[in-house]
Parts: structure tokens; sequence; C-alpha cells
């Protein structure tokens, strides 16, 4: 079976720092939890299709996050991504 994973995500040591903060924390919000461990998941190189399936997520829902990250400006803080 094909892995399905578009471009690979690099994330910094000081996102992947706030990223396994934000996934660890109880007042963290779900989604945003979420979003945070697709994340983390496509630095180690994890696929698509593995990834929707250890979350319970559809895989474009892995895909519509990984195209957030990847098209939002490196400066922003993480957890400030997904506010509007």
């Amino acid at each position: 079976m094909p892995r399905l994973s578009a471009e690979p995500i690099e994330i910094t040591a000081a996102e992947e720092r706030v990223l396994t903060r934000l996934v660890r924390a109880h007042t963290t919000p779900r989604q945003l939890a979420e979003s945070a461990r697709m994340i983390l998941l496509a630095g180690a190189g994890t696929g698509v299709r593995d990834m929707a399936r250890q979350l319970g997520v559809w895989p474009k829902t892995v895909r519509h996050v990984l195209r957030r990250w990847r098209n939002a400006p490196p400066n922003i803080h993480p957890s400030a991504r997904r506010r509007r």
C-alpha cells in the first residue's frame, strides 16, 4: 500500500518542545492537542494513513492540518497558529 504523505514536515527542536507541551497539557483544547500530535507524528516521518488510523480521524483531516502548518508563517508560535 503506498504511503500517502505530501511533503515531509521539518520541525525545529523549539517547535517540538512547544508541541509536546501542548499535547501533554491537560488544559490544552482537544482539537489543538490533536493537531499538535499530528504535526509531531509527521515530523517523525509517519505517513498520513498511519496517523489517521492512530488518531481515529480521516486522512483528509490529517492532510488539512499538515497543509495549514506548512503554510503558516514561520515566526508564529505554534499555539497561536489556530487562533483567529
